[in-house]
C-alpha cells in the first residue's frame, strides 16, 4: 500500500490541451507485406520551397530556419546508407494526390490553396509528408508540407512547433519509416508544443528503435558486420477482434529500446536492423482504449543477421488500466521524459482512475531504479490516479530509452516502451 499525499501540485495536462498528431503518409497502410514496403533507391534529393526565406507568416521572426534543416537533414545523414542532398527550389505547391507526382520531393511551408488544402479544416498537425511510389515499392518522391495554419520556431517560443523536431520526424517518413508507439522516438506520432513541457521533452530524437527500422529498409549505415538480424512472427487470429499488438525488443543487458513494431490480428510482424546481441521481447495488446497485460515472451540471439521466430501469445492476456502520463517538474504528458545520468530526479505517473492500487512501479533498465518507498500517490484531477516516486540513474546507465511500468496487485504489468530518455 501506498502513502497518500494531501498536497495538490499545480500542473497542466498537455496531452489534453497541447498534444497534436502528426500528418499520417500514404506509407502508413499500404504495405501488407512487411518484406514490400516502399523504399528509395539511390540517393535522396530534398528540395527546399523558397517559400522558407520569403519572411513566412508563421515562422518566428529571427528563427534559424537554415540550421534547423540542415540539422534534421544531418541527423538522418548520419544513420542512412545513402546520401540526402539538399537543393534550392522556387515551387511552392505539394503534388496532388494520384498516381505520380512531378517527381521532386518538396519541402515546403508555402500558404497557398493547395498547401491549405492538404490539411483539412479541423487539422491541426504541424506537418503532413504525401508519398509517391512505384508498383516495385520504390519511393520516387516523397513532398512535406509545414501546415500554414500553426506557428514554428527554434527558440522555443511559447505556444510554437519546434522546427527542428518537426523537419525530423517528416524526413523520417519520407525516407519510408512509420510512426512509432515509443514515446522517445522521432517517430513517435504526435508531439507538443512548445511551453507544454520542458523544451528537451518537447520531442524525442532518432532513437536505437528508429535506426533500427531504417536499418530494416536499407541496411546499415556503416557496413558493420553485425548486421542485420531480424525476429518475425505472426499476431494469431483468435486475439479478440480489433486488436492491436504492440511488440518490442530490449537490449537484455542495458535494456535500451532496440526495435518496436505494432501488429493487427492475423497479420505478420518483423522486428529487423538488429545488430549482434541477446534481446528481450514483450508484447501488448490494445483494443481501442482497453489495454491488456504486458506479456513477456523470451530472449532472443541475434548473431551475424540471423533470423529468430517469435510465436505471439494466443490470447489478449487481462486487462488492466494503462499508465496515461509521465512527468517531471510537475508537468504531465502522454510524452517521454529525459533523465540525466548519475542523477535523481522526482517524477509523477498516472495510470487510470478506478485501476486497482499498484503493487510496483519498475523502469526496465538494470541502471535506472525506482525507489518503492519514494512512492508517495497525491491528489490530482478526476480520471486519473497519480503517483510521485524518486528515480535513481547510475552514472553508467545506457544513454538512450527504456521502458516504464506498473503492476497490479495480481502482478499484471502495464508498460510504456522506451518512455524514460537518459542522457
Amino acid at each position: 500500500m501506498y502513502r497518500r499525499g494531501s498536497a495538490i501540485i499545480s500542473f497542466f495536462v498537455s496531452l489534453v490541451f497541447t498534444l497534436q498528431a502528426f500528418g499520417t503518409t500514404f506509407i502508413e497502410f499500404q504495405a501488407k507485406d512487411e518484406a514490400r514496403r516502399p523504399t528509395w533507391r539511390g540517393p535522396v534529393t530534398i528540395a527546399v520551397s523558397s517559400s522558407f526565406s520569403d519572411a513566412a507568416p508563421n515562422l518566428v521572426n529571427n528563427s534559424d530556419i537554415a540550421g534547423a534543416i540542415a540539422r534534421s537533414v544531418q541527423a538522418w545523414r548520419e544513420v542512412s546508407p545513402f546520401e540526402i542532398r539538399l537543393v534550392e527550389s522556387t515551387r511552392q505547391d505539394v503534388s496532388p494526390s494520384g498516381n505520380a507526382g512531378d517527381g521532386v520531393s518538396l519541402l515546403t511551408i508555402a500558404p497557398t490553396a493547395a498547401n491549405t488544402l492538404f490539411f483539412a479544416r479541423s487539422d491541426s498537425s504541424p506537418a503532413k509528408t504525401r508519398v509517391f511510389y512505384s508498383r516495385r515499392n520504390v519511393i520516387t518522391e516523397a513532398d512535406i508540407v509545414l501546415n500554414p495554419a500553426v506557428q514554428f520556431s527554434t527558440d522555443g517560443t511559447y505556444g510554437t512547433f519546434d522546427l527542428e523536431a518537426v523537419l525530423t520526424h517528416e524526413i523520417g517518413h519520407l525516407l519510408g519509416l512509420r510512426h512509432s508507439f515509443v514515446p522517445g522516438s522521432i517517430m513517435y506520432d504526435s508531439i507538443v508544443q512548445n511551453g507544454a513541457v520542458d523544451r528537451v521533452n518537447t520531442a524525442g530524437s532518432i532513437s536505437a528503435s528508429d535506426v533500427s527500422e531504417l536499418r530494416s529498409l536499407y541496411g546499415d549505415s556503416i557496413n558493420s558486420d553485425d548486421c542485420c538480424g531480424e525476429v518475425v512472427g505472426r499476431a494469431p487470429t483468435n486475439l479478440r477482434k480489433g486488436a492491436m499488438v504492440e511488440v518490442w525488443a530490449q537490449d537484455t543487458e542495458s535494456g535500451l529500446v532496440k526495435a518496436a513494431t505494432t501488429v493487427a490480428r492475423g497479420r505478420s510482424f518483423r522486428l529487423a536492423g538488429l545488430g549482434n546481441g541477446s534481446y528481450s521481447l514483450y508484447s501488448q495488446a490494445r483494443i481501442g482504449q482497453r489495454l491488456f497485460e504486458v506479456r513477456e515472451l523470451g530472449i532472443v540471439e541475434i548473431r551475424d543477421g540471423s533470423r529468430s521466430s517469435l510465436q505471439l501469445e494466443s490470447s489478449n492476456g487481462r486487462q488492466i488500466a494503462s499508465i496515461v502520463a509521465i512527468g517531471v517538474g510537475g508537468v504531465l504528458a502522454d510524452r517521454f521524459i529525459s533523465l540525466q545520468a548519475g542523477t535523481q530526479s522526482q517524477i509523477m505517473v498516472s495510470i487510470e482512475q478506478g485501476s486497482q492500487v499498484p503493487a510496483g512501479f519498475v523502469i526496465l533498465s538494470p541502471g535506472v531504479w525506482i525507489d518503492a518507498a519514494s512512492v508517495l500517490e497525491i491528489d490530482h484531477a478526476d480520471g486519473v490516479r497519480t503517483f510521485l516516486m524518486n528515480v535513481v540513474v547510475d552514472e553508467a546507465a545506457a544513454k538512450g530509452n527504456h521502458s516504464v511500468c506498473y503492476s497490479d496487485s495480481a502482478g499484471a504489468r502495464s508498460c510504456i516502451a522506451g518512455a524514460v530518455g537518459i542522457r
